[in-house]
């Protein structure tokens, strides 16, 4: 899969406004605590989409409400890769959101993302990488183009409108802005909190479209299959 392919999909472009109209104006915290619940309600599609036709969509609906058997982010997670409907480096990733969100549910003072980032790349390199392009790359630079070149763009245009007592940008334009915060790491601090957070929305972005991506697999396999027994001999 190319990461254009993969950016194209209908469904990973639903998860851009879901995730990020959720998660940026939340604390760290709360941002981990919503990047969990929308990998959880993924989990939760794949098993209505992939349910035997036998079984009712009230049924499957029960055994995903507390407290049915898959009630639980964690139990929806093991069962999805029992199943096989997830692979070991999806469900390996899954564990490390997983085990990042415990820390926030249960800190005793303020919670902070940024010691974590190691974590999300670790999450993100057991996802493999995009047709050559690995998810650490892309990830940053995702962050990049999500955070930076907004901020760096409002620089220069707050700078064309006003005239600040006649002092004039030293930046030309966005990409001097960027170039500049990436020579400067001090320039850097202000932005860490807000790429911390854009870096998990994307893990969470990345991660769910794997998840989309399996379920669609599964089902052109049945429908493949299907198609097979149905045509004559």
């Amino acid at each position: 899969m190319k990461g254009k392919d993969f950016l194209d999909h209908p469904d990973v472009k639903k998860l851009y406004a879901s995730v990020f109209g959720n998660i940026e104006h939340e604390s760290d915290r709360g941002a981990v605590l919503i990047a969990q619940e929308i990998i959880s309600n993924e989990l939760a599609a794949m098993f209505h989409s992939l349910a035997p036709t036998s079984m009712s969509a009230k049924r499957v609906k029960e055994l995903l409400k507390y407290p049915g058997l898959l009630a639980t982010f964690s139990a929806r997670s093991e069962m999805a890769y029992l199943a096989g409907f997830i692979g070991q480096n999806i469900f390996d990733a899954i564990n490390v959101i997983r085990s990042i969100r415990n820390d926030a549910a249960h800190a005793s003072q303020s919670f902070s993302l940024e010691p974590y980032r190691p974590k999300l790349v670790e999450a993100y390199r057991e996802l493999g990488d995009l047709g050559g392009t690995s998810m650490e790359d892309f990830l940053r630079y995702m962050a990049i183009k999500l955070y930076l070149e907004p901020f760096a763009d409002l620089i220069v245009e707050d700078f064309a409108n006003h005239e600040y007592e006649g002092l004039r940008s030293a930046f030309k334009d966005r990409d001097e802005v960027i170039d500049h915060i990436r020579e400067h790491h001090d320039s850097l601090e202000v932005a860490k909190s807000k790429l911390a957070k854009v870096e998990l929305g994307m893990a969470v972005i990345l991660l769910c479209g794997l998840i989309i991506y399996s379920r669609d697999r599964i089902l052109a396999k049945r429908l493949a299959s299907t198609n097979c027994n149905e045509s004559p001999s």
